[in-house]
């Protein structure tokens, strides 16, 4: 059994914290690899943070800014989401894919054609009041927002009533 050493940091009023009181750390099987591309290569890291978004890019700038790598070597915060243009063509797929699924049900349950474009079309005017609503607020669309807008779309279309 490896001996585990007590790794203890100071809060900002001078306290001693362990540091496995703050923090839980999981080791998981990733993919491993070292791409090459304009005389550079690149590495990526992930993991996850549980918390506010101001709270994650503070977390991320410190942690950035602690790292002590040899010359020739830098760490960056990358900007974008890791994934393939296969994968983003799936995503695609599956999402005009579940439109149609959606319209089909609908369209069997209310004998109409048009009643579900009409309930349908609700989810864009949505969506577009969503956009707004960040962009007056200059708020960052977190995971709490992708769930909330998760749960409009589910909305939105069910207070949709026709009485035709």
């Amino acid at each position: 059994m490896p001996r585990s050493r007590i790794c203890v940091v100071r809060n900002p009023a001078g306290e001693q914290v362990r540091l496995g009181d703050l923090i839980d750390v999981e080791t998981r099987e990733v993919s491993r690899s070292i791409t090459r591309e304009n005389q550079k290569y690149t590495t990526h890291v992930n993991w996850e943070y549980l918390g506010t978004d101001q709270m994650r890019q503070k977390f991320i700038k410190d942690v950035l800014a602690g790292i002590q790598l040899p010359y020739g070597y830098k760490a960056e915060e990358a900007r974008q989401e890791f994934l393939t243009e296969e994968e983003e063509e799936e995503i695609g797929l599956a999402l005009w894919l579940s439109v149609a699924f959606i319209f089909i049900v609908l369209a069997a349950m209310l004998e109409s054609v048009t009643l579900p474009l009409l309930i349908l079309l609700s989810i864009p005017m949505a969506l577009v009041g969503v956009f707004a609503i960040f962009w007056l607020t200059h708020s960052v669309f977190d995971s709490s927002a992708r769930i909330g807008l998760v749960l409009l779309f589910g909305v939105s279309p069910s207070t949709t009533r026709f009485s035709w």
